[in-house]
């Protein structure tokens, strides 16, 4: 495999130094010198096989005066760029050598016409852009002129002309329409060209705006270093090219041929984090090339450092705050309870010895009892909040019949006049779903008091279910939300201006939305112009698996 790969590569070599390199030279260029190469060689061999083949004299005229020309059409494309200048030689040695031909092997019923429009084609492909009109006008007028010459200028019978004359309308006709066809298929071909040269031009203003960024290298299948961007002078801090060189080559994965990894780099004593991105392409000749990009990320190594510093740091102060919530909780619940106790026995003791002053008392007993159970509701709000920064909440998660259970949280939750109220209503067919009771009886209840305290009319409890999706949704017709408000609603502490005087710590409708995604749902609100909100709680009928692996689960 190696030999044949250095065979290979030998050979390509000397081509490219016969056609010239496909860097610098165009593909009609390349054509021009590889069809200059084999016209000297055939002249060379007809000219010294003249005799043993006896041709007549004619030919050995042509083939001298195509030889020279044609090398000195092949000089001037390959070493001095004159490529325009080479194609009108070379040119003028093929229409040399179809005119003998022409005359000598059968005129307008021999070969030659249809060599002349084969190579008619050819030419027009070579020439540039400026010249095609031009060579297409002559090559038409040589053909017919050819034509014309043969037919009145031999000696033929009467009999033979009439086929003649439509043999040579036929050639004259044929190579008209090739010119025609040639000129429309160019033409459609620069369009194409065009857009490629400005999509092409589009891509190199981007390369060079970032090529600063990256390193650009390619290793042939030799492995050597076949080229390397300019901008490894900057990124390696102007390192000698040796050295440059050896330290990029050390970047180059042996083991895989596409691979995306990062190495350290120490360029004068200073360390570089690097990442390479490694790809194996195939060139013309179909020879694999391995070709690496390689980008400089000390800085963003730098900046996603200080950024997981940051991250861990408010880490810590979130767990402080939640921490001293949890605190604070559990210290203000023993003072409640003493004060809770205490409000009780002292109403005990009031009921049993003066149970005359019981109904004087009474109202303060209760105001008592009122405070400190806001209050504990308060603090328990608190804990959960301090619970969810520090993702400690697990579900429990059953499966239940949701309207049945909506029913008996509501016998249970709420009074006589406040069902009164509630307008509950389910569409679709019932299934058992998946859920936390203790967190989807919270959901419920906080959305159903949010709709009793806001508005004075009935509220609407509607209950759908579709193919693997529950909808709750709670309609109430009370004071609205602003459109200020919208943007806020679900946040922490939370108070919309209209409702700063209603009772509230502003973390309900928070929890609610943090325990609806921990279901994998969401909760949706709606604002009436005509006053009123519509919440619309989602929820799969199936958790799905991703989150019934973080929760316990009970059939």
């Amino acid at each position: 495999m190696t030999f044949y790969l250095l065979m290979t590569t030998t050979f390509n070599k000397y081509i490219t130094q016969i056609l010239g390199p496909a860097s610098t030279f165009t593909l009609g260029q390349r054509t021009l010198n590889a069809m200059s190469v084999l016209a000297v060689i055939v002249a060379v061999v007809d000219l010294s096989l003249y005799q043993q083949l006896e041709l007549p004299k004619i030919y050995f005229l042509t083939f001298s005066y195509i030889a020279p020309t044609v090398m000195i059409a092949y000089y001037l494309n390959r070493f001095r760029r004159k490529y325009t200048m080479a194609l009108i030689l070379f040119i003028s040695a093929e229409l040399v050598i179809f005119y003998t031909d022409f005359f000598h092997v059968g005129g307008v019923n021999g070969p030659g016409p249809i060599l002349i429009i084969f190579f008619h084609i050819v030419n027009f492909n070579l020439l540039e852009k400026g010249h095609h009109l031009f060579y297409l006008i002559f090559c038409n007028i040589f053909v017919a002129l050819a034509c014309a010459f043969n037919i009145y200028h031999t000696d033929i019978s009467p009999e033979n002309l009439a086929p003649l004359n439509a043999r040579a309308l036929q050639i004259i006709h044929l190579n008209l329409m090739s010119s025609v066809a040639l000129w429309l298929f160019k033409k459609q071909d620069y369009k194409k060209s065009n857009a490629l040269k400005a999509i092409n031009k589009h891509l190199q203003q981007l390369l060079h705006s970032v090529e600063n960024d990256f390193i650009i290298m390619q290793v042939d299948a030799l492995g050597k270093l076949s080229y390397v961007s300019d901008a490894s002078k900057t990124i390696l801090r102007n390192l000698p090219e040796g050295e440059a060189h050896q330290l990029l080559y050390s970047l180059v994965n042996q083991q895989q041929a596409e691979v995306i990894s990062e190495r350290k780099l120490y360029i004068n004593g200073s360390a570089h984090c690097v990442r390479i991105n490694q790809k194996q392409y195939f060139d013309a000749q179909q020879q694999p090339y391995l070709q690496l990009i390689i980008q400089d990320i000390s800085d963003q190594k730098k900046y996603e450092k200080q950024l997981i510093l940051a991250l861990n740091k408010e880490y810590e102060l979130n767990k402080m705050k939640s921490d001293f919530i949890t605190m604070v909780s559990h210290q203000f619940r023993t003072p409640l309870t003493t004060i809770h106790s205490a409000n009780q026995l002292i109403q005990y003791q009031i009921t049993e010895k003066t149970p005359e002053d019981a109904p004087i008392y009474q109202p303060r007993f209760n105001q008592v009892f009122e405070a400190v159970g806001s209050l504990k509701g308060m603090l328990e709000r608190l804990l959960d909040y301090g619970q969810m920064e520090t993702e400690e909440i697990n579900l429990y998660l059953q499966q239940q019949d949701f309207p049945a259970f909506i029913e008996d949280l509501l016998k249970r939750r709420y009074a006589a006049e406040d069902c009164a109220r509630i307008r509950f209503k389910v569409v679709g067919t019932a299934q058992t779903i998946e859920f936390d009771a203790y967190l989807m009886e919270h959901i419920i209840v906080n959305l159903l008091n949010n709709a009793l305290k806001y508005s004075e009319e009935a509220i609407d409890l509607h209950l759908e279910y579709h193919a693997s999706k529950v909808q709750l949704g709670v309609r109430d017709y009370g004071i609205g939300i602003s459109e200020e408000a919208m943007q806020h609603l679900f946040q922490p502490f939370y108070r919309a201006k209209n409702a700063e005087n209603t009772k509230g710590t502003g973390m309900g409708l928070h929890f609610v939305k943090k325990y609806a995604a921990l279901h994998g749902g969401s909760i949706a609100v709606q604002r009436h112009p005509e006053g009123g909100a519509h919440f619309t709680l989602e929820l799969p009928c199936r958790v799905m698996k991703t989150i019934r692996k973080k929760v316990n689960f009970q059939p």
